[in-house]
């Protein structure tokens, strides 16, 4: 959904936080190759324009590699960007991961639930296994 969204607003001009791949690794401080590399792994999410260049939005860039103190982000206004359109994707990807947090919590909590869960099974099991292998006659058992 949020690529097609990308996609669209590539597709009709509009502002957005996407950079050339120069322009990223200039950023990041990290050699062009290595940003290329990351989109051809799948790490790195792009999306192309009309002309089919790559466009890298900067809050995934941050998500990825992060962006260098220094690199400032006056630099993006050549693209259209503002600096404060920069800073909302980066808040609203900010968002996006805490939310991610509470789900993984969650999700953890209920894994905890599920292996004392498969604890105790496996004890009532294994004691149920005790008595269908216990070899005494069944009076010595009721007898215990």
């Amino acid at each position: 959904m949020r690529i097609a969204a990308l996609r669209m607003g590539c597709a009709h001009g509009g502002a957005m936080g996407a950079i050339g791949l120069a322009e990223a690794a200039r950023l990041t401080g990290k050699n062009q190759s290595t940003i290329h590399r990351a989109m051809k792994l799948g790490r790195l999410s792009y999306t192309k324009n009309d002309a089919g260049e790559r466009r890298i939005d900067v809050a995934e860039l941050e998500r990825v590699f992060g962006i260098k103190k220094n690199a400032g982000l006056r630099s993006l206004s050549g693209n259209g960007a503002s600096p404060a359109s920069i800073r909302a994707s980066v808040q609203s990807n900010d968002t996006h991961g805490l939310e991610s947090e509470r789900v993984i919590a969650a999700q953890r909590e209920t894994i905890a639930r599920q292996d004392a869960t498969i604890a105790d099974l496996r004890h009532r099991l294994d004691s149920l296994m005790g008595l269908l292998t216990d070899r005494r006659p069944w009076w010595r058992r009721w007898l215990r």
